[in-house]
């Protein structure tokens, strides 16, 4: 019995000791830097000594966006043809060994994507692996800012450009082309986000170059008030919080109200006649019988009683047409004419 267990201790000993542990980090893991940069190097950190790594190389590698894998160096030494572009050191270490990278050229654009170190067993086994992710930071191409039916602003402007445009829910969009990552974009009115609006931005990845970059947009509906006449309402878009990667566009509002043209028919009746109906038109642009952004309704002159259109009271009906574009035809049915009919005027009402 002593003797199994002296052989089960030993065994015991004998397994862990032969696990072996390899502690792999690189620094920095993320980075954002411009083309021409020349201050970045990245480092690889292992905690084993050279005896080791003769046997298991240590090797920069380039991996880019759609997984495409470029030995950079194994140990120390850079492979044969980018000698010009890489250098890899040993800098000073008390245990661990430290592999630093360096760009002789500075950044280039293909070099978006990831830096690997990897230590290596038999063949292509990777027995450890770290990386540094690299955004190679690019500013937008162009911007446009378009509002309504106006052409778009393409080119930014020191002074707000005045721009005349009718009240009412208008479409409002500002794009940019081709930045790497995706821009911040906001749009504002004197210097606010404004709360009648649906505004929201999206971005579409663009993989025919690289680094890769983004088309962004930011749009929606904003309802113009004279109240906003002589704000500024501005685009901006910016770069990972960078100002010389921004840009911003802004109008100058002249929100005007055109007035709807009202006309009704002249109708008679006496006390007791049948399905009466009065009729008013009303034209303007884009009106409708049903909106949410104005109401139509009639009301008597007399007691204030609105009446909507579709109600039905004891002895009125309002009606609505909107067949014919740009115009509304509301009519008001009274079932049975009464005394009290001839004691008071009825109006048509239209609030936007």
């Amino acid at each position: 019995m002593d003797i199994l267990t002296i052989c089960f201790v030993t065994l015991l000993v004998v397994c862990l000791g032969g696990a072996e542990q390899y502690e792999l980090t690189v620094d920095p893991q993320h980075v954002y830097v411009k083309e021409g940069d020349t201050t970045k190097e990245f480092f690889c950190t292992i905690n084993q000594r050279a005896d080791f790594l003769i046997s298991h190389p240590l090797k920069w590698e380039k991996v880019s966006r759609d997984g495409t894998v470029q030995t950079i160096s194994v140990l120390a030494n850079v492979v044969p043809g980018l000698e010009n572009e890489y250098s890899v050191t040993l800098p000073p270490a008390d245990v661990k060994m430290v592999f630093k990278l360096t760009f002789l050229q500075g950044i280039k654009n293909e070099y978006d994507g990831h830096f690997r170190c990897a230590l290596y067993g038999s063949g292509t086994n990777i027995l450890a692996e770290a990386m540094t992710e690299v955004h190679v930071l690019k500013n937008f191409k162009n911007m446009q800012f378009k509002i309504g039916d106006k052409d778009a602003l393409t080119t930014p402007s020191a002074q707000p450009v005045s721009l005349r445009l009718e009240e009412g829910p208008t479409d409002i969009m500002c794009l940019t082309e081709g930045s790497n990552p995706a821009p911040k974009m906001s749009i504002t009115i004197n210097g606010q986000a404004p709360t009648n609006t649906d505004l929201k931005q999206t971005d579409v990845e663009i993989k025919t170059d690289v680094p890769y970059v983004y088309n962004s947009q930011m749009k929606g509906k904003i309802s113009l008030m004279p109240s906003m006449n002589g704000q500024i309402l501005k685009c901006s878009a910016i770069v990972k919080d960078d100002d010389s990667m921004k840009a911003e566009m802004s109008f100058l509002l002249d929100v005007f109200t055109i007035t709807p043209e009202l006309s009704c028919k002249n109708v008679s009746a006496v006390q007791g006649d049948l399905f009466v109906i009065l009729e008013c038109s009303i034209r303007l642009k884009g009106i409708a019988c049903q909106s949410a952004d104005h109401d139509i309704f009639w009301e008597n002159g007399n007691t204030g009683e609105q009446f909507q259109t579709d109600s039905e009271e004891s002895n009125y009906i309002v009606l609505c047409d909107d067949t014919q574009p740009d115009e509304v035809i509301t009519k008001f049915k009274m079932n049975k004419v009464s005394s009290e009919d001839f004691k008071t005027d009825y109006f048509v009402v239209y609030v936007n």
